[in-house]
This record gives C-alpha cells, structure tokens and sequence, in this order.
C-alpha cells in the first residue's frame, strides 16, 4: 500500500506515468459523465426536470422516466436541478458518476425565471414586470380552441375566441378599438422571442400551439414599450421545446366530441427530442400536430382541417450556443358566422335557434367568370393558411463580460379565402338589397327559391317610385322575412417577411448594458376583397341553404338573376387590390442597475421607426346591368349575374411613416427573501396596421392620413407587490393605461350610391384598474389558483358620426365623451382549484367575464357571462397517461361581439345604435358572437 502509494506521488511529481495497476482514483479524473434519476417525494419519476452545470449555461432534461446525462468537466463541478413547483437543489458530484435525486415540492408555479419584457433572464420576484407564466403541465392539461384560448387566465386580459382557432381578439388594460379592432391591436405575438408577424394582420392564422409548445410568458403592459417592436400593449411569448441530453418524445392521440357532443373532433401530437453526437452537443426536435374536426358548429364539410411540422437544431460548444429552427404550416379554419339575436336587453337566439347551429356558408363549388377567364371556387377550403419558414438563434460569450444576441427569421405567409364573412340579416324590403348586386334599375317582381329543396320562399315586387311589397304568402325560415347575406368571397394574401433582432450586453459587477436593433420587412399583396365573387342570399337557419333569385320584369322579359349556386353580380375582378411593403426599424438601450443589494433599477428607450409604402386599387364596373343587349360571360341578357365586368382603377399610393421614441422606468425593491414591490411609468407608441392602410382607397383619405395623424400612443403606469413562499404566491398590479389619438372612421353613401367619408374624429380612452393573480397549497394535494381584473374604462373623448338619409346633409356628430369604453368589462376573474396526487388529477377552471357596454355610446349593456372548464387525468404507467377534459359544462353563452342591427350593411355602424335607439326599437334582432358549446376530448399520452 505504502509503495503504491509513494509511485502515485512520484509519478505526479515528476510528471512520469503511474504503475498501471494503480488506478487514479476518480476524484482526479476530468471530463466525466453523470447519469441519474429524478423523482418526487413519492417515488414518481419527474420528466422535464432541468439538470444545469452551476456557472455555466450548459444543461440537460430528464426524459419521461426522470432519467438523465449530462457531462461535467470535473469532479469539483456542482449540479443544479430544478423543475417548477418544487425546491431547487445544488449537489457536488465528487467522485459519482450516478446521482439520484428526490425533490421536495414547494408550490414555486408562480416563480419561474421569465426571459420575456427583460433585457437579461430573472425570477418573477426580481422583475420589475406584470408577467405570467404558463408552464408545460398547464398547456397540456387545457384543451383550447386556439392561442388565444390559452390566456383567458391571465389577469388584466379580455379573449374573445369566438370565431374559433382563428381571428380573435385579444386586449390588455383596456387598450382597445372594440368593436373595430380585430386580431392583436397593441401586442406582439411572439413565436421564441420574434414576432408571429410584423404587420399585425390575421396574427393568429400562423401561430398553432402543440406538443412542441414548451411555456407561454405573457407581459402586460410595462417593458413591452421597449423590448417589443410597436407592442405597446404587451408580448405573449410561445416558448418551443429544445432537445435535451437524453433522446425521449412523446405521442398524443386525442379524439372529442364538440358542438355540445355533435361534432367529431380527431387530432394527433408528436414531439421528439434528443443527442445527434456523441458528446451530446448537437441536440434536436421535432414536433407538430395534425387534426381533423367538424368544428363547434357544423357547417356539412370539416371546420378544421390541417397541421403543422416545427423543427430546431441547438449546438452547444465552449463560449453560447446557435440553434437553426423552422416550421412548415398547412391548415384549413373557418371562421364561426354571427348568430340571429333578438332583444338588446335579453340577448337570447330567436325561438327555434340553437346554440350549436351553423350559419356559415354550405359547401359550394363553382367557378366563377374574372377578367374573360374563370377561377375556381370551394368553400370547404375556408381560410387556408400556410407558413414556410426558417430561423438562426446564436448566443455568444464574447469574453470580459460582453456577450451577444441574435434572433432572425424569414417566412413565407400565403392566406387564401374562400366562403364568406359579414353574415348577417339582409332586407328584401330595402332598396339596398337591390342596389348592392346592381338591380338598381330592375323592377318587378322578385322569386325566392330554396336551392336545397326546391321549394319557393316568396315574392317582393319593386316598381319604381313606391314600397317594396312582400307577397302574401311568403314563408322564409328565420324571422320577418329576412334572408342571410351570404357574399362568396375568395381574396388572396400572400406575404414575405423577414425580421432580426440583434443585442450587446456587457455585465459589469452591478450593471447590465444592452444595446440592440430590430429590422423587420414585410411585402404583402392582397388580391382582393372579393375576387371573382358577388353577395348571395340564404335562409337563416341551421346550415344555411343558398336562395336562387328570379325576375319576371316589368319588360315582359324573366331574367335569372342568381347563379345555379345562388350568387349574384360575379364578374368584377378584386373589388380591393392592393400592395403594402413595410419596414419596421428599432434602435433600443437598456441599463440594468443593481443600485444596492435589495433595489434594483431599470430603465430601457426605443427609437421606432416604420415606413409604409403600397397602394389600393377599387374596381371600376366597365358594364353595368342595364345595358340591355350586354350578355356578360355567357353572353346571355338573361342571365345577370355575370352581366358585369371590372378593371381596378388607377392605384391611390401612399407613403406612411411613423417615428417614435418609446421609453420605460422601473423599480424594484426587495423586502426580504419572499416579497418584493415594484414600479414602472411607460410610454410606447403604436403605428397603424395593414387593416388600417387598407381602408386608404381615396386621395382624400390619403391626404388626411399621415404618420402622425395615424400614430397612436399608449401610457402606462403600474405598481406592484409581490410576495411568495412554500405555500402562498400573491402579485398584485395597480395600473393606469391611456390610449391617445384614435381615428374613427365611417363610411356613409350618396344619394347615388357611392359612398363617402365625414371628417375624421381623434378620441382618447383612460383605464384605471388592478390585476390579482394567487396561488395557494391548501394541503400536499389541494391547491388553488385565481386571477382577477377589476377596472374601470372611460373615452375621455369620443366622437362619431350617425348617418341619417344617404348623402351627409343630415349627417349628425354626436359626443360621447366621458362614457365607459365599449367592450372593456369592469370585472373579469377566474377560479381554478387542483387535486393531485401521485397518478391522479383533478382541476376546475372557472372564469367569469362581468357586464360590459357593447359599444362607446353605451347604447346596451352585453350580458356578463360565466365559462367552467373541467380536466382530469390519470398516469396509467410511468410512460403512459390519459386525460378528460369537458370545456364550458354547464353550457353558458357569453355574447362576445355582434353586429347591429337594420340588415346589411347598416348593421357595420355599430355606434348608431346608441340608448336612444334602443329604447325606440327595444326587440331589434341583431347578430351575436358566442362563445363554444360545450365540448369533450378525450387524450391519451405516450411518453418515450
């Protein structure tokens, strides 16, 4: 022993090798592996648990059994292993080359590390930040309908995801433009840290969460002014799984029953991850989803239909790391259609209607005449949406406390419609009902057929100078002898984009500099609001069915004046071409300052400027329909429907630009170990969007239009207290927003027809309020989370125009300033109580949704509204579980949008409908959006 002993000593001296049947013990050895087990207090394997080297950046995960590797330089190197909701552990390796570990659980849901709104990675407690979390376990335990859906739960947001997976609405502190404002106004949906897209246009037809899906961090309000480009409002951040050390994945096959149990629903999850080497520095994977649905609403062809593929490849080496990501997205949605409503104060569907009824367009296939040519019509393709894209994210070490950021994308977006929008009561016994599909001058009597059984509804005769007459014996489904205006729309948009984001930080021993820019470019054509398509009409009823119209004139002579389909008025081209190249450019400086241990200062500038340069070409008709020998495609007076033809008029160009300078303070105070208290005083600013620059089809609009008239501004101030412990999570955030500086704009008609615009009104909104959000362990088993809202949202100014009679001589500005902001709620909270054991869970999600006015004139107030959400699951085996969910149980019906009512397209001018009106007109039947039927999935998880 001795003499081995003193050759290990001489070898080491001199630098000589030792006798080899002396072994080095492995204390002295460098670079090793470790490999282990990580459970929970109950003997479960803990899957997704973090596994870091200390100091460093270099991690792994554990796979679906708690097992993981990762290499260590040495045997003095320190692991740290956490995983949310249980304490974290740091454990020396030493001489172990297999280390198990049991983790004891602390309730630490609400007190994650967020890298969203913040120039460098820190806890919720050290942020000076509103920001929630949605970890792994709570996207897969609920079963939403769409991105949206998964933020209903966070405070101090309104989600309106009545159209279904796609084209909602989602608002913030009371940042709105409701009823005008679609998709994401003033945030950034955000896809690992880049913009979903840059010209806020149909956000959410890109962004489909899976089994890839790994967090979801939602920042309201605050920092977002200068970390987010032109995302005043907040980002909401879809983080994707990366592979870790360990290969291992997971398959889901879910199947349901939607539309109240009506509806089939099928859908199938994967995500694989892994080493591509041996040192396990090069990592994948690779995920996505596909599913096939009939839909809440079952309009007799699939609802949703489609997928996606998201890939990523992360290279680990000494000084960062670079991962190349991609995503391939083919999918097929429609768009849920209004809902007759009748009675501003009841709100309730007509007799004879339900819930789970369609009024989207039936499946029509045709083709339809454009330009001497014809082009093909489905409407089973809905809205198709499809993304190619591809992405580079590096992060490097520089060396002497500088580090470096990039984050760059390219994508290639294309949206094709084909169905139809605006479905709504339209009025045989208005003259616009004839003026729109270019009847003006057509008189006589008018026969509705139904095109699906053949069976005549009625009559209307119009005769010049007098009353449209409904005939005696007319027998429509629905209400009053209204039909639905069913237009066949078919409009094309098509968009590149590219965007980069790239920073510089130096760490110095109490401050952090972050320099950085963000360039972004989008060129987007949109061929057209209706190309090659006319406005339809169809029954109001389940599954609508289109009405074939025919004209015995005052002529002697019988014109059909639908198509075999049932549409009208086919051939004139894109009523809307247009063309839009956009350049979003951000210069921005952060400063991180610990001032002493426990007060931590940040402060952040943002200098925006975006460019948009396009145009809008409006279709001049080349025919009319009273020419009386024009035969149109067919050639055949007879047939009007295709008696028109179109050439888009001389492009109306335009060139926007906005410039802005955004700019954020924070403070954050620590009290001790469990509680901290923040604040923060922002101003962001807010360009206009595509949906704006769309509606620029005159010179006059044009020349009225500027990048500063259109620049909008958001402030903000906010506070905050913060506390946590084992136990018991509480945050709580007073806030002040105000929005400045935004347009109304309404369109009215002439005497003849053709429309105008009254001078633009400039408004301003003012919301106070305070979001809650908890979360406490009752027991080991029982644990409750809650959010809640409470704010109160004025137009500190607002004026619109009423249109009376066509022509603006009776065109009257009405004030409603100081009325409450419509579709803000005063109260929003939800309630979630969780049982868990070790193979079992129960949780229910109840949210509530208070009255709110349906429109800044306050003309009704829309029914508050209650949604109870049910999820359990059980883990059969360690690779397998199973899970039911049941979403709105009790079968509640908020109404979250409507339209008004009068028929189209009076119905558009919701602020016409103001306490006068109802009051004169108080059972009105009016279009309403609801929320989905009840509806049950049933999952089954395989993890490998």
């Amino acid at each position: 022993m001795k003499t081995n002993v003193l050759l290990l000593a001489l070898s080491l001296t001199l630098g000589v090798p030792a006798v080899r049947a002396t072994p080095v013990p492995s204390f002295y050895r460098a670079e090793q592996t470790v490999t282990g087990l990580v459970q929970d207090n109950a003997g479960s394997p803990i899957a997704g648990a973090n596994v870091l080297l200390k100091g460093s950046t270099k991690g792994s995960q554990t796979d679906a059994k708690g097992q993981f590797s990762i290499t260590v330089p040495d045997a003095k190197a320190v692991l740290v292993f956490s995983f949310v909701g249980y304490a974290p552990q740091e454990i020396a390796v030493g001489n172990r080359s297999v280390i198990n570990v049991t983790m004891v659980a602390v309730n630490k849901s609400l007190d994650e590390v967020v890298v969203t709104g913040v120039f460098d990675p820190r806890t919720r407690l050290e942020t000076s930040t509103s920001v929630s979390i949605l970890k792994t376990k709570d996207v897969e335990r609920m079963a939403a309908t769409s991105a949206a859906d998964y933020l209903k739960n966070v405070p101090g947001v309104f989600v309106n995801a009545g159209r279904g997976e796609i084209a909602n609405q989602l608002t913030t502190r009371g940042l709105t433009l409701y009823p005008n404002a679609y998709s994401y106004n003033y945030v950034s949906m955000q896809e690992d840290g880049l913009p979903v897209t840059n010209i806020n246009y149909a956000t959410d037809y890109y962004i489909r969460p899976d089994a890839t899906t790994a967090r979801i961090e939602v920042l309201r309000g605050g920092s977002a002014a200068v970390t987010g480009p032109n995302a005043p409002g907040g980002i909401f951040n879809y983080i994707s799984k990366t592979g870790g050390e360990v290969m291992g994945g997971e398959v889901r096959a879910k199947v349901g029953l939607e539309g109240d149990g009506r509806n089939p629903y099928y859908r199938a999850d994967f995500d694989l991850g892994g080493p591509l080497n041996k040192d396990k520095s090069l990592r994948f994977n690779l995920g996505g989803f596909y599913r096939y649905a009939n839909g809440a609403r079952y309009p007799g062809y699939p609802a949703n239909n489609g997928g996606q593929v998201k890939l990523n490849l992360t290279k680990t080496y000494k000084n960062g790391t670079i991962k190349l990501y991609g995503k391939f997205l083919d999918d097929r949605n429609l768009q849920y259609s209004f809902m007759p409503t009748q009675g501003w104060a009841e709100q309730a569907l007509p007799a004879g209607f339900n819930y789970t009824d369609s009024y989207d367009m039936p499946s029509i296939q045709m083709q339809l005449p454009r330009n001497g040519q014809t082009v093909d019509f489905d409407s089973r393709n809905k809205y198709h949406s499809t993304e190619q894209s591809i992405g580079l994210n590096w992060m490097h070490e520089l060396g002497n406390g500088f580090s470096l950021a990039l984050n760059t994308k390219y994508s290639n977006k294309d949206m094709l419609q084909q169905g139809s929008q605006i479905v709504s009561p339209f009025i045989p016994t208005t003259n616009i009902f004839y003026i729109l599909p270019g009847l003006a001058g057509r008189f006589g009597t008018y026969t509705f057929t139904d095109l699906a059984t053949g069976q005549q509804l009625g009559t209307f005769t119009r005769l010049p100078g007098q009353p449209i007459v409904a005939g005696d014996k007319n027998n429509f489904p629905g209400v009053n002898n209204q039909v639905l205006f069913m237009p066949a729309f078919m409009t094309r948009r098509a968009a590149k984009e590219s965007m980069s984001q790239a920073s510089v930080s130096k760490q110095l021993k109490t401050m952090r500099f972050t320099a950085g820019m963000y360039y972004g470019t989008t060129t987007q054509t949109s061929d057209g609001q209706g190309t090659g398509s006319g406005p339809g009409a169809a029954t109001i009823q389940d599954r609508p069915h289109m009405i074939g119209i025919s004209l015995a004139a005052t002529d002697g002579k019988t014109y059909q004046v639908t198509n075999p389909q049932g549409f009208m008025k086919l051939d004139e081209g894109g009523q809307n071409t247009s063309y839009v190249d956009q350049t979003v450019t951000s210069v921005f400086f952060g400063h991180d300052w610990q001032i002493i241990p426990k007060l931590n200062f940040d402060w952040g500038l943002r200098y925006e400027m975006v460019s948009n340069r396009g145009w809008n070409a409006t279709t001049i008709p080349t025919n009319t329909a009273d020419a009386v020998t024009f035969g149109g495609f067919d050639n055949n007076p007879l047939t009007l429907y295709d008696n028109f033809g179109g050439v888009p008029a001389t492009p109306i160009n335009y060139n926007i630009q906005s410039r802005y300078m955004s700019y954020s303070f924070g403070l954050n105070y620590r009290l001790g170990e469990s509680q901290s208290v923040y604040a923060r005083v922002s101003r962001g600013g807010k360009s206009p969007d595509v949906n704006t620059l769309y509606t620029l089809t005159s010179q006059f609009l044009v020349d009225n239009n500027t990048g500063n008239t259109l620049l909008q501004n958001v402030d903000q101030y906010e506070f905050g207290y913060k506390y946590t412990s084992e136990r018991f999570k509480l945050f709580v955030t007073p806030f002040v927003s105000r929005l400045t500086n935004v347009i109304t704009v309404n369109n009215f008609r002439n005497v003849d027809n053709t429309s105008y615009v009254p001078p633009l009104q400039h408004n301003s909104f003012i919301t106070k309020g305070v979001e809650i959000e908890g979360d406490v362990a009752l027991t080991k088993r029982i644990s409750v989370r809650a959010s809640a809202l409470f704010q109160n949202s004025v137009a500190d100014q607002y004026k619109t125009w009423v249109a009376n009679a066509n022509g603006p001589q009776d065109d009257v500005l009405l004030d409603f300033s100081g009325n409450k902001t419509g579709g803000v709620p005063p109260v929003m909270y939800s309630l979630s109580p969780r049982y868990t054991t070790n193979k079992f869970f129960a949780i229910l999600n109840f949210n509530y949704v208070s009255d709110r006015p349906a429109n800044t004139p306050n003309g009704f107030m829309m029914k508050g509204y209650s949604n109870t959400d049910v999820s359990m699951g059980y883990q059969v085996s360690s690779k397998l579980g199973l899970q039911l969910n049941v979403n709105n149980l009790f079968s509640q019906y908020g109404l979250l949008e409507w339209l008004g009512s009068g028929g189209f397209p009076a119905n558009l001018n919701r602020d016409r409908i103001t306490p006068d009106y109802v009051k004169a007109n108080p059972n009105d039947v009016f279009s309403g959006l609801r929320n989905m039927p009840r509806a049950y999935y049933l999952t089954a998880t395989y993890r490998f």
